[in-house]
């Protein structure tokens, strides 16, 4: 990874794991307020709405972190026996797989957020429109796809490198 590479990636992932933070201070906030003013017979109307909001954008905000990280869950019973070059192959493989399967992704909820703005779907209580946060949904996806790009090239690099030794 070049320092360029590097400094990139400290910024994102201090933008992002930052967002993620301010989300769940305001899910802790929401949910302290909405239960103290249920004890008065006022409970906050979309606090539901708010709540299913941050929740949704802390998932996918933190998909290209987790992505970055290799963090996901990974079940490797039969690959963790296996010699390093059949590893390295089948996580390349499953690398481009993801990368193909999050445009994918994306691309849907891009479709499902312009059929929610075109149709001016809005949250009940709040009265907010959906379409923004399924846009940064979709843009998130993206952003987890193109950091399946990148592992998936760096892995060739990676290799191009060794044999180069």
């Amino acid at each position: 990874m070049t320092s360029v590479e590097r400094f990139i990636a400290n910024c994102g992932r201090i933008v992002l794991s930052s967002v993620i933070g301010a989300l769940l201070v305001l899910l802790v906030i929401i949910t302290f307020l909405d239960v103290w003013s249920r004890k008065f017979g006022h409970p906050i109307s979309y606090a539901f709405e708010l709540t299913q909001v941050a929740m949704g954008l802390m998932i996918y905000i933190g998909l290209p972190l987790v992505t970055a990280r290799r963090e996901h869950i990974v079940i490797d019973l039969i690959v963790m026996n296996c010699r390093p070059a059949l590893q390295h192959a089948l996580q390349t493989s499953i690398d481009a797989a993801c990368f193909v399967m999050g445009l994918v992704w994306s691309w849907q909820l891009w479709l499902q957020a312009g059929k929610l703005a075109a149709s001016n779907n809005i949250f009940m209580f709040s009265q907010w429109p959906i379409a923004p946060f399924v846009y940064v949904m979709s843009v998130m996806t993206l952003v987890m796809a193109c950091v399946y790009l990148y592992l998936f090239i760096s892995a060739f690099r990676h290799r191009s490198e060794e044999a180069g030794r």
